[in-house]
């Protein structure tokens, strides 16, 4: 019988450990909201105040995307060899696995209903069906030929007709 490691945990010990940026990060730092907004972050245990959390509005969403796409095109992540790249990416995924236990669903939801398309993965990378589709839109497109649905993007129909007589 397999054990659930999520009861094991000592929840108290973890919450009484756990320290909370207060800022946003964007382009590989923290920082305050363009616009300094900020929101009281409460224990649901007791009420008590656990910190001042940046808190994010369109502007500064739309700061994350330029720094990521400046990143991705201009910084060092396209000039590294792809063994590199690889390792990076299992790295990030170990650390996602060893933290699993400290995803809050309810960000994961919210963001889910945020996207236009695509797939939201939560302590599952490798979970998945080919037959479905999961990719995004313009610039993050890359996933949607998979399944049928890629046919209506890939195949165009032509028919002949030749009678030999």
């Amino acid at each position: 019988m397999v054990s659930d490691p999520v009861a094991a945990i000592d929840w108290r010990q973890r919450a009484a450990e756990i320290t909370i940026d207060e800022g946003i990060f964007v382009g590989g730092e923290h920082r305050a909201a363009i616009n300094s907004t900020t929101k009281v972050l409460r224990s649901a245990r007791d009420g008590s105040k656990l910190v001042d959390l940046a808190w994010a509005q369109a502007a500064d969403a739309d700061a994350a995307v330029v720094a990521a796409r400046n990143a991705f095109d201009h910084g060092s992540w396209p000039q590294l060899h792809p063994r590199d790249l690889g390792r990076i990416l299992q790295d990030f995924a170990s650390l996602i696995e060893q933290h699993r236990h400290e995803v809050d669903l309810g960000t994961a939801h919210r963001v889910s209903r945020a996207l236009r398309v695509g797939t939201v993965r939560v302590s599952c990378y490798e979970e998945g069906n080919m037959a479905v589709p999961f990719g995004g839109v313009r610039l993050s497109g890359f996933g949607r030929d998979k399944s049928r649905h890629a046919l209506e993007e890939y195949t165009y129909f032509k028919t002949r007709w030749i009678r030999y007589a």
